[in-house]
C-alpha cells in the first residue's frame, strides 16, 4: 500500500493507526433540523478518536427518490480518526437512532440521516461501501 511519498507497513505500527480523513454528510427534515443537526454535530465531537476539523454551514436540498415530502436541511462534517470504517459507521447510526431514525421507507423523510462518505483512501468491506455510493 502507497502512503504518498512515504511507504509505511502498518503491520508494523503495533497498536498506532494511520490517522485518516473523515468525511460524514448529515441531512434531516423532520422535527426541528437546525437542532437535529447541531445536536449530532456536538454527538459526532465527543466520539473518542474522531477530531472534527470543519463543518460546513447549514444548505438546503430537494428530496430524492420519494419527493412528496419536505425539502432537507443538510451539512457536511471533515474529520479526522483513528477509527476504523465501520466503528464510524456504527457511531453514525447510533446518533441516527438516539433522534428516532427509522429505515422503513428508502429515500423516505428523516429526524436524521448521517452518511460515511469517505474513510481515508478505503474501499469497500463487506458492510459499507467506500466512497458512499450516493443515490
Amino acid at each position: 500500500m502507497s502512503n504518498g511519498p512515504f511507504d509505511i507497513d502498518v503491520d508494523t505500527l503495533g497498536n498506532l493507526r494511520p490517522i485518516s480523513k473523515v468525511v460524514l454528510s448529515l441531512g434531516s427534515n423532520m422535527g426541528d433540523s437546525v437542532s437535529i443537526l447541531q445536536e449530532a454535530v456536538d454527538f459526532l465531537a465527543e466520539t473518542p478518536d474522531l477530531i472534527l476539523v470543519e463543518v460546513s454551514p447549514v444548505y438546503q436540498t430537494r428530496p430524492v427518490g420519494v419527493v412528496e415530502q419536505a425539502d432537507f436541511l443538510n451539512l457536511i462534517v471533515v474529520a479526522e480518526s483513528t477509527l476504523e470504517p465501520l466503528t464510524i459507521l456504527d457511531r453514525a447510526q447510533a446518533i441516527e437512532d438516539n433522534f428516532g431514525r427509522t429505515r422503513e421507507v428508502r429515500f423516505g423523510p428523516r429526524t436524521l440521516d448521517i452518511d460515511v462518505i469517505m474513510v481515508g483512501k478505503r474501499i469497500s468491506e463487506e458492510s459499507i461501501e467506500l466512497p458512499h455510493p450516493g443515490p
